[in-house]
């Protein structure tokens, strides 16, 4: 388990509560709105590698994955 909160600046604070040393962990997430959701999930996965875990992200949605032509002036 683990809990998001949030700093009166608004930035996110993850703590992991159980014991993940050495254990393997699956995340599931995706990256659709808004955009707080896809910062909470690269926190988690950071906190979860700092606890010693080994992580296997599932990403349910991709939002960019339509942009894949490339268009003058635009981002890919």
């Amino acid at each position: 388990s683990a809990t998001f909160s949030q700093y009166p600046g608004g930035e996110w604070y993850v703590h992991i509560h159980d014991d993940v040393q050495g254990k393997s962990v699956w995340v599931l997430g995706h990256t659709g709105a808004p955009a707080e959701i896809t910062m909470q999930l690269i926190l988690l996965c950071d906190a979860l590698v700092r606890a010693g875990a080994t992580i296997h992200l599932f990403l349910t949605y991709m939002g960019y994955a339509r942009q894949d032509k490339e268009v003058k002036g635009q981002a890919l």
